[in-house]
């Protein structure tokens, strides 16, 4: 037997079919499993009295020998800054004097 052969060709329809989109289902992305890990936290011991000299003992350290020798250099420098201040006014005073004994010599004639 011998079968005829279908045409390819294809009828277009005459009514438009109207296209029904589904929505896009959005998914969240899958959660990442946390690792947690175990630290050791260094353990604080807050408000206790701590180790170490008292506050008010009177034992000379280096920071005592250090400070002693800035305090004096300051107070050394400090003098020195008054010395000459002095000297300075002296020398002001001096010519203070020299120039009111000239004006008082020379006498303008009229």
């Amino acid at each position: 037997m011998v079968q005829a052969k279908k045409s390819s060709v294809k009828k277009k329809s005459t009514v438009k079919a109207t296209a029904v989109r589904k929505p896009v289902i959005r998914r969240a992305p899958a959660k990442r499993t946390r690792v947690t890990r175990k630290v050791s936290a260094p353990q604080y011991q807050s408000f206790k009295l701590a180790a170490g000299p008292k506050f008010m003992s009177t034992a000379i350290t280096d920071q005592t020998v250090y400070w002693a020798v800035l305090g004096i250099i300051v107070l050394a420098f400090g003098a020195w800054v008054l010395v000459v201040n002095d000297r300075i006014q002296r020398i002001y005073d001096q010519i203070d004097v020299q120039m009111t004994s000239i004006n008082s010599t020379t006498t303008v004639k009229k």
